[in-house]
Parts: structure tokens; C-alpha cells; sequence
């Protein structure tokens, strides 16, 4: 297993924020979340997560992404954190099986490849963001990835963006751009943002990007 990540920040103190690493030795974590608004506050909430997570200091089991985004709908209501919320996307892979279990909260979808059908498969669970609601029944997913096949999580200052024309640049032109596939001998997370930078001309980003990917090796 390999892993790549990228993070360019926006102009001002943003929400985002994102880990990964072996929950035990059968079992590996990786999670992306981005908190509302920007600003010290949104920094700080967003660090509060991620040490929460990291931490493993919440009241549940990690391998399983429901109970998990239950445990911070709990800990993180917005009404009690000066209205912030945040959106997340929180999978775990079985190493022996290559299965992977995942659950989402208003965050856009993970992206997988190298699937046996030779689609983009997208990854995401009909859960509302964590600490908008108080009493949630979050519900989780699976799938299996195929050897060789790569993960992709990321924000939306990903693809909510405007290109060199003044149009909107958006989440299907990313997934363009992924599907593509990887060039060799260079870092897919450079690649990504390479182009996304040719499209946009953008120097200075309105909204931190981030962008995590997973690569299970042959």
C-alpha cells in the first residue's frame, strides 16, 4: 500500500483536514473532512476533529465508519460549536480481503479505479453533514479493491472552481481528469493538481484543496 497527498491551503485559515494509518494490523484508516465556513474558528474545529479521530478518543468501534460518523454527530453539534459543521469521508480497508468499508456525511464522493468493470466508481453514502442534525441513523457501505486500484478523497476546492473562460469547472471534469488515469514515474497528487492549475490559471486557491490517494499494489 502506498499513499500520496496534497494540501494547498486557501488564502485565508481554512476547515480541512485529513489522516490515514493502520487502525490495527488487519485493518487500515484513512478519513478527509471539511469544516464549514473559514477562519480561526474553522481551523481549530477541524484540528478538534482530527485529533479526535487520531486520538481515537471517541466512545465507539473505528472500523466501523457509521458508528464512527455517529460518535461525531454526538460530539460535534453545531449548536454547541458556534454553529459549525463539517462534511467527511472515513473508510476502512481489510488488508488480507481488500474490502473496503466507508460512510460519507455530506462530503462529495471518494473516487476508486481500476475497478473490474474499467469505470470510476464513485463512493459516497446518503448521510447529512456531522453536527446539523442531532439524531441521525448514519449508514455505511462496501466494496472491494481490486489489486492495483487507487482511492482518490478529496474537498470540493477540488473541482468547485472556475475556469480560464469564467466557467464552472466542476466534479465531472475531475472525474475526467482521475480516470485519466496516473502518469508514470510521478506523483498522481502533483499530476491532479498540474492540470487543474492549467485549467483554472489559478495561483492562489478561494478554498484549501486537498486530495489523498491510495494505491493497493498488485
Amino acid at each position: 500500500m502506498r499513499t500520496d497527498w496534497l494540501f494547498v491551503p486557501s488564502s485565508d485559515l481554512g476547515g480541512d483536514a485529513f489522516g490515514y494509518g493502520k487502525l490495527d494490523e488487519e485493518r487500515f484508516v484513512v478519513f478527509l473532512l471539511d469544516v464549514s465556513g473559514h477562519g480561526v474558528g474553522a481551523a481549530m474545529h477541524s484540528m478538534a476533529v482530527f485529533h479526535a479521530l487520531r486520538g481515537k478518543s471517541l466512545p465507539t468501534s473505528f472500523e466501523h465508519p457509521a458508528r464512527v460518523l455517529d460518535a461525531l454527530n454526538r460530539a460535534f453539534q453545531m449548536d454547541q460549536h458556534g454553529g459549525m459543521y463539517f462534511t467527511i469521508w472515513y473508510g476502512v480497508i481489510d488488508l488480507t480481503t481488500r474490502a473496503l468499508t466507508y460512510a460519507s456525511a455530506g462530503h462529495p464522493p471518494a473516487l476508486l479505479t481500476g475497478t473490474s468493470q474499467g469505470k470510476l466508481e464513485k463512493l459516497r453514502t446518503r448521510n447529512p453533514p456531522i453536527g446539523a442534525l442531532p439524531e441521525v441513523s448514519f449508514v455505511e457501505a462496501s466494496t472491494v479493491i481490486e489489486p492495483g486500484g487507487r482511492l482518490y478523497l478529496f474537498s470540493d476546492g477540488a473541482f468547485e472552481l472556475t475556469d480560464r473562460g469564467g466557467n464552472a469547472w466542476g466534479l465531472a471534469h475531475l472525474e475526467a481528469l482521475i480516470a485519466a488515469g496516473p502518469a508514470s514515474g510521478r506523483s498522481e497528487c502533483l499530476r491532479v493538481q498540474t492540470a487543474i492549475s492549467h485549467v483554472t490559471g489559478a495561483t492562489r486557491w478561494d478554498d484549501d484543496l486537498s486530495l489523498l490517494v491510495v494505491h493497493l499494489a498488485d
